[in-house]
């Protein structure tokens, strides 16, 4: 599967602009900050933004190699015969709560 894949079926099942993404990680956070914990993501190169705008902050990186555990070659993208799996990063982000409030109050 390649990074074209994925968008094309990112595309088919969320189009831009529904913003469900966004409202679950809003979701998430809101009871992370009730309860008074921490939340943690292994994000993908394409999401740690939208991530770090909800106040999570990357902790640590992961930069993987991908020729290294390939099973095989990738197929040849641009018809040179010559192509590269890549890298991909993982990015390991935390996000402390933002308001922590006595287990007491919280119903």
């Amino acid at each position: 599967m390649t990074d074209a894949d994925m968008q094309r079926w990112m595309k088919k099942l969320m189009p831009p602009g529904t913003y469900v993404g966004s409202a679950l990680l809003l979701y998430g956070t809101d009871i992370a900050d009730r309860v008074g914990v921490f939340c943690w993501v292994h994000s993908s190169d394409s999401a740690w933004k939208v991530y770090a705008k909800s106040g999570f902050e990357v902790v640590g990186e992961l930069d993987v190699d991908l020729d290294a555990y390939a099973p095989g070659p990738p197929p040849a993208m641009d018809g040179s015969g010559e192509s590269l799996w890549g890298h991909y990063v993982f990015r390991y982000m935390k996000r402390l709560p933002a308001v922590k409030q006595p287990l007491e109050t919280i119903g």
